[in-house]
């Protein structure tokens, strides 16, 4: 992937990336860029991914997490192994007929989740407080 623009190198959680939307896929400061599996994403095909309600359908929460991890890498967070090859599953367990499995998917969901709550730890960016949240809307 591209080296990531200037942000302030923490992890916000699916909730921040959807209400700061508007804010943070602006032209203005930060802005961020989700593709997957090629495609890059409008943001309304981002908002929709993370409004959608996950229950009982874990390939919609994967693509949920998977967005937010894409965003904070785009506002400048760093990964470890564990999640950049979670974020490789990831996309491979999203394409048309995949056969990955539900514990394989539950993996890369948690991984994820823990990447964007900022709890991966192993040189992962840790969770943005709240006046670097401040920050990044300042910047948007």
């Amino acid at each position: 992937p591209p080296p990531p623009p200037t942000g302030v190198g923490c992890t916000v959680t699916r909730g921040f990336i959807k209400n700061q939307l508007d804010l943070i896929t602006n032209n203005v400061g930060p802005k961020i860029t989700v593709t997957i599996n090629g495609v890059t994403l409008t943001k309304e095909e981002i908002f929709a991914a993370l409004d959608a309600p996950t229950r009982g359908d874990s390939r919609i929460q994967l693509k949920a997490q998977l967005i937010t991890a894409l965003a904070n890498i785009s506002l400048g967070a760093t990964t470890n192994p564990a999640v950049d090859a979670a974020i490789t599953n990831a996309q491979l367990y999203l394409l048309a007929g995949s056969t990955a499995t539900q514990s394989q998917i539950s993996a890369a969901i948690s991984t994820l989740t823990s990447f964007n709550e900022g709890t991966a730890g192993n040189g992962a960016s840790d969770h943005c407080d709240s006046a670097e949240e401040a920050i990044l809307k300042d910047k948007a």
